[in-house]
């Protein structure tokens, strides 16, 4: 193990360690023995002697996020695993589809990923979908799950349960074809919602937790959709032209965002860990 660790110069006491298929880690250690998490620990975890090591050989960190007595807050964004809708193509929205047993794995391996992130608390779609997504990644963590509609997919009333792709992949209703070609044209089906509805509610559910001083110094799991993912995060795209940000974001797919003061940025964008 110890072939992985690197010095940036010769005579530095601080060994690093690239981790670059883990999200939130960035590993180093002062003796390759007692490891610390760039993201994690730094500074408040780490002793005077060895904040003042660290700080006088990486000086360019100094003034940066990470370097914080306080912590931001950290929002992991999660889609949830794949279901036998999702493997059909089949309309779900507001239909309440469990997860198949590949996305079941699915779930468990992005879990096993994300093993030493230390979320604080997880705010999930009230959907099974999402729900059990959210429950195989956070394991044996003891922390509040809280259920919120305003992350639920959105609701497609009548086209709900029908099929809009065919074997080869093509799509064959026109009203979803509007919706991934043209979501804001996308006309409010009967007893359903539109692009609009599901930004307003989400951009709700963004605005109050952003701005919750109880929260800015916690790490959240948000578990929800397809369609609402992109919509939460529109409120850090500011491109409704392009909603979709280039595609669904991908079954289990991960976005990671720091936030403070309100303000986002992206830390990852649809980060995948396994597939099926």
């Amino acid at each position: 193990m110890s072939s992985n660790w690197y010095k940036n110069n010769e005579t530095d006491q601080i060994w690093w360690k690239d981790t670059p298929d883990s999200v939130g880690e960035w590993l180093f250690s002062f003796d390759k023995k007692q490891v610390f998490n760039m993201f994690a620990d730094y500074p408040h975890n780490l002793t005077p002697e060895q904040k003042k090591i660290f700080d006088e050989e990486n000086p360019e960190w100094s003034d940066r996020p990470w370097n914080r007595v306080e912590k931001l807050m950290l929002i992991y964004v999660l889609r949830h695993g794949i279901t036998q809708w999702n493997k059909l193509k089949k309309v779900q929205g507001a239909m309440d589809i469990p997860l198949a047993p590949e996305g079941i794995e699915l779930a468990k391996r992005t879990g096993e990923a994300l093993k030493d992130v230390p979320f604080d608390i997880c705010f999930t779609s009230p959907l099974a979908r999402a729900r059990q997504t959210a429950h195989y990644v956070l394991g044996n963590r003891q922390i509040p799950v809280i259920e919120d509609k305003r992350i639920q997919e959105i609701d497609f009333g009548v086209l709900e349960g029908s099929r809009f792709k065919d074997e080869q992949g093509k799509i064959i209703s026109h009203e979803m074809e509007i919706f991934f070609e043209e979501p804001q044209k996308f006309e409010r089906p009967q007893n359903g919602e539109n692009i609009s509805d599901i930004l307003k509610r989400t951009r709700e559910f963004w605005v109050e937790k952003t701005t919750d001083p109880a929260l800015a110094d916690k790490t959240i799991l948000v578990s929800s959709h397809g369609c609402a993912v992109r919509a939460l995060l529109q409120n850090v795209y500011q491109d409704p032209e392009h909603f979709w940000h280039g595609c669904v974001p991908p079954n289990c797919s991960i976005n990671l965002l720091e936030v403070k003061d309100g303000k986002a940025r992206f830390l990852e964008e649809d980060k995948v860990y396994s597939e099926i």
